[in-house]
This record gives structure tokens, sequence and C-alpha cells, in this order.
């Protein structure tokens, strides 16, 4: 009898199985020129509202921003080409390999006298262009927390205003990048 109670409170020892290998990152790289662009509608998020081309200082795509709506609000997508492990390259939704660039490349190549400033969003980005003709207007990709993330090189020796948005998300970016920028 009390082999029997102390069989009861047995439980198998069960070894975890050998999990897999993680799949291998996806590594990202500048389009060739007949790649086309992609078919960013989600199934999820349907087609986007608006989408922003991210080019190199000569003018080339890089990759896309692309902003759908829902009823909660906006959602962000980055579009860019590469590929994960043997797979052939193509366009994906994802971000780029870090550094990331930054959007309006090609502008701060063709002004290069002209002071920078720099803003949270491609919208945003583009609005203050407009509103500020003197400077080239710049951004990154991925939101407030995601500035670390980008290739800031391109802005060295230049003249750069901070422009956040006004949240604390926005004012801890521009504090902690204007930081960075001074190094």
């Amino acid at each position: 009898l009390p082999i029997c109670e102390e069989k009861r409170d047995w439980h198998p020892q069960i070894e975890n199985p050998p999990r897999p290998p993680p799949p291998p990152p996806r590594v990202t790289s500048k389009p060739p020129p007949d790649a086309g662009e992609p078919d960013m509608e989600l199934r999820q998020l349907g087609k986007p509202s608006r989408v922003w081309t991210y080019r190199d200082t000569d003018g080339g795509v890089l990759g896309y921003v692309a902003r759908y709506e829902t009823s909660e609000g906006k959602e962000i997508r980055c579009w860019t080409w590469g590929t994960t492990g043997v797979d052939q390259c193509r366009w994906g939704c994802g971000h780029w390999n870090k550094p990331r660039p930054l959007y309006c490349l090609e502008q701060l190549s063709s002004r290069i006298s002209a002071p920078v400033v720099i803003c949270e969003g491609e919208k945003t980005a583009d609005a203050a262009q407009a509103l500020l003709t003197a400077y080239v207007a710049v951004t990154w990709p991925g939101g407030a927390s995601a500035w670390k993330h980008a290739d800031w090189t391109p802005l060295k020796g230049r003249t750069v205003l901070l422009w956040p948005d006004n949240d604390e998300p926005g004012i801890k970016a521009m504090r902690d990048l204007a930081e960075h920028l001074s190094d």
C-alpha cells in the first residue's frame, strides 16, 4: 500500500524537445532598377492611404513607408528589398537593416549648403519642407524611439534644426538625437 501512494504523486520527467534554430535575419539591400513597386496591400490593413519613397543620394529607390488607416488609427509599415536565408531577393514588409536610411537623402545631396530640419515622420517632414523652403526636411523610419537605428552620417557638418512632435516621446527623441548629433 505505501508503494501505491508514492506512485500516485509521481510525475513523468519530460525533456524539453530541441528548439528549431531561429530563422535567418532578413538582409535588406537596394532594389535593382527593374524591381518595380511592391504590392503594398495587406490582408489585415488593406491598401495604404499614403506612401513615401525613400531614395538614396542619387535618387534611386531604397524602399517605401506606407500608412494604413484602421478603426484604431494609423498603422505604418516599411517595404524593403531583401532576402531571408537562401530565398531570392524580393519586396517584403519589414524594416531596413540598421543603420536605416533617412527620408530625403537625395535632397541632402543636391542641396549641400542648405540647413536641415529634422522632423518625426514623413508626413511632418513633407509639411516642414513646404513651410521652410530654405531647409532640407528629413526624418527617419520607425517612429520616435527608432531614431537611434538611423544613419545620421549624411548630416555631418550641416546646420541642423530639430522640430519635435509635441508629445513626450517626440520631445525625448529630439533631446536624445541632439545629444547624439552633437558628438
